[in-house]
C-alpha cells in the first residue's frame, strides 16, 4: 500500500474523504499534515470544531458496533442524522 498523495509506503495512514460515508484514503503522516493544513490541492482541510465533533461521532460508532443488538446500518442512520444536525447548529454559531 502506498500513499495515494506521493507514492511514500512508510508511515501511512487514514483520512476521511467523506465521514458521512466513511470514504478514506491512505497518506502518509507527512502528506496527512499537509491536507489538514491546506497545503494540498483538490483537498480542503477540515474546519477543526466540526473535525472534534465527527471524531467523536465516529468513536462512538466503534463502541456501538460492539453491540451486538445494533446494526451497522442502523448506527450509520443514526450518525449520519446527528452529524447533519450538530454540522448546522456549528455553522449556525459562526
Amino acid at each position: 500500500m502506498t500513499c495515494k498523495i506521493c507514492g511514500s509506503e512508510q508511515s501511512l495512514v487514514a483520512h476521511h474523504i467523506s465521514y458521512k460515508n466513511n470514504v478514506k484514503i491512505m497518506v502518509c503522516r507527512s502528506c496527512h499534515s499537509n491536507i489538514h493544513n491546506g497545503n494540498i490541492k483538490g483537498f480542503e482541510p477540515i474546519d477543526e470544531s466540526k473535525f472534534r465533533k465527527i471524531s467523536l461521532l465516529t468513536e462512538t460508532i466503534h463502541s456501538l458496533q460492539n453491540l451486538k443488538e445494533w446494526q451497522t446500518e442502523q448506527i450509520y442512520s443514526i450518525v449520519d442524522r446527528l452529524t447533519e444536525e450538530k454540522i448546522k447548529s456549528l455553522e449556525a454559531t459562526q
